[in-house]
């Protein structure tokens, strides 16, 4: 019988507490640092501890007036919507004799390629809830032209199809300001800073980074985009007056899409509601019926978590088909 020790560099014991720490390391280095996401740029994060969650928001208070006889009692509006809690995850699964007999680092490089390919957990999710345009509070979809209870009863918008071009910018931002609330007084809107997509990333630099615009002109020295005119180098009015985000995920039929955010609100254009972080699971006892079956040991990543529309006055959204330039 040939002579055995009781460890050696084939020990599966050995070889799989090597591959888990090197998968937390990994792990560590994918979500605990502080977050870098463009979603931060216009999401939110509230934690919840229910898998239904239901989300109440206020309209604007009374205001002061002249008082004339008794008082005049008014009344906040109150919204309500409700939102479910989702489960997110991801799995890796490594036979055992690629992990017992592993010695040139495979399963090391196979773990960092995973968490590589990995897209940005909030970012892949708050986007595809922004541009997906759910129904938000009012009853109305974030974005759209006619959101309810503006002054006298009137409506409000906070969406075009136009695109991305000074004029164009400037309109957005002059109806975002014009609009006036239930009581009387000014929403308060100020954008600072304008989310694009890879397509529309140059468009928006000009804009917001540049010293000076080259800008056609009529006659008359006015501005104009569109036809024939004078070139004239302009001082950049709109420099630093917006922080470029790009999303390389706003590509194929969101590639124009552009959006204006005021990051500076306590709520954001997209929720993001949290149960549970993501965090790392692992599946390596001997009686797991997959490691069992088919000896594999398994990792991976789950989190409870959803992504819902929030609120219309901190976003101003333009899903264009054409660049602006």
């Amino acid at each position: 019988m040939p002579a055995t020790t009781a460890s050696t560099n084939l020990d599966i014991s050995v070889a799989y507490r090597n591959a888990n720490t090197n998968y937390l390391d990994l792990f560590d280095d994918l979500f605990v640092p502080e977050q870098t996401d463009t979603s931060k740029a216009y999401a939110k994060t509230i934690n919840v501890d229910s898998q239904n969650i239901r989300i109440d928001m206020l309209g604007p208070t009374p205001v002061m007036q002249k008082w004339l006889g008794p008082r005049i009692e008014k009344f906040l509006r109150a919204y309500s919507y409700t939102v479910d809690l989702d489960s997110y995850e991801s799995s890796l699964w490594i036979k055992r004799k690629d992990i017992q007999y592993d010695k040139s680092g495979a399963i090391a490089r196979r773990m960092s390629d995973y968490f590589k390919a990995m897209p940005n957990f909030y970012d892949k999710f708050a986007i595809q809830a922004l541009y997906g345009n759910g129904t938000c509070y009012d009853g109305t979809a974030l974005m759209n032209t006619a959101h309810p209870h503006a002054i006298s009863g009137g409506t409000w918008s906070n969406y075009s199809t136009n695109s991305l071009n000074s004029v164009n910018l400037r309109t957005a931002e002059e109806t975002a300001m014009a609009v006036t609330l239930e009581n009387g007084e000014p929403a308060d809107i100020s954008f600072d800073v304008c989310l694009v997509g890879p397509k529309n990333e140059t468009t928006a630099r000009r804009l917001f980074d540049a010293d000076e615009r080259i800008v056609t002109t009529d006659g008359l020295g006015k501005e104009v985009v569109f036809g024939g005119g004078n070139a004239t180098a302009l001082g950049n009015i709109y420099k630093g007056s917006k922080i470029v985000v790009v999303d390389k995920r706003l590509r194929s039929t969101q590639q124009y899409y552009w959006y204006l955010v005021d990051s500076t609100k306590p709520y954001g254009a997209v929720i993001i509601m949290e149960g549970e972080a993501p965090r790392p699971t692992q599946r390596q006892d001997a009686d797991d019926p997959r490691v069992w079956n088919n000896d594999e040991f398994g990792w991976g990543i789950q989190s409870d978590t959803s992504f819902a529309v929030g609120a219309p006055h901190v976003v101003s959204g333009h899903h264009a088909t054409t660049g602006g330039w």
